[in-house]
């Protein structure tokens, strides 16, 4: 057990401070909701990181270690000659999965590894952030989380969705209230957005958006006009 503490870093960390230091919020709760163990928990202090620099200390951390191998005398693993047989090398990413029959697995892996991004994607509008997410555009929007099913009325939420003046599309989130990037505006500049064919929804007036890389999202207006007048103002959006 990490009994001298648990480290969080990163930029989007310190975005997210809040959620850290509310003793009684979301994540500390399921933090130390760990069963039996939770009680182990008391005693792991959890530090959150402000410094931007952690990954160029840590690099300048293992080369100062190597430099001082080095000069002890040292063989490090990297200086080793070792002769392996052609057998004992890993068969490139593009060939391992075909050799073994595993090509289909792998890009289920792929698939999941590209929905988990977008995931990670979603961004937390901060306070300090409102005025550049300030909306210029904002309706309500029928919206198809990424484990929903076109043709299943069940799964379409209805959210208040807006462009905000910065060019990022943005909603609300239903269980916290707060705002979220749902495609920042390097995002959209590259995606293609476009009318959903009826047979493939069971929404009428539905449109997607589909960044390359990542599985397209898909959105429903309340009338053919808000379709028309969404599409309208995300592809004038991608001309700026």
């Amino acid at each position: 057990m990490p009994f001298r503490g648990l480290f969080i870093t990163g930029g989007v960390s310190k975005k997210m401070s809040h959620l850290f230091e509310d003793k009684e919020g979301i994540f500390m709760s399921a933090y130390g909701d760990k069963g039996r163990v939770s009680p182990l928990l008391d005693q792991v202090p959890l530090y959150l990181v402000n410094n931007d620099d952690m990954g160029q200390r840590g690099a300048h951390r293992r080369a100062v270690q190597l430099l001082k191998e080095h000069l002890s005398g040292r063989i490090l693993e990297a200086e080793e000659s070792v002769d392996r047989d052609r057998d004992q090398l890993v068969a490139p990413r593009g060939l391992a999965g075909e050799a073994d029959g595993h090509a289909e697995d792998i890009a289920k892996l792929v698939s999941a590894f590209r929905e988990l991004a977008v995931r990670n994607r979603r961004l937390l509008i901060g306070k300090e952030q409102e005025d550049e997410y300030e909306p210029v555009f904002k309706t309500m929007l029928w919206r198809l989380p990424r484990t929903g099913s076109r043709m299943t009325p069940e799964d379409w939420m209805h959210r208040e969705m807006w462009i905000a003046k910065n060019g990022s599309l943005c909603y609300k989130s239903h269980t916290t209230g707060e705002g979220l990037v749902y495609w920042t505006k390097e995002d959209l500049a590259i995606a293609t957005i476009d009318i959903t064919d009826e047979s493939n929804t069971c929404m009428p007036w539905t449109f997607y958006i589909e960044v390359e890389g990542f599985q397209p999202s898909f959105f429903s207006a309340e009338s053919q006009e808000g379709r028309d007048f969404w599409i309208q103002q995300l592809k004038e959006m991608q001309k700026k």
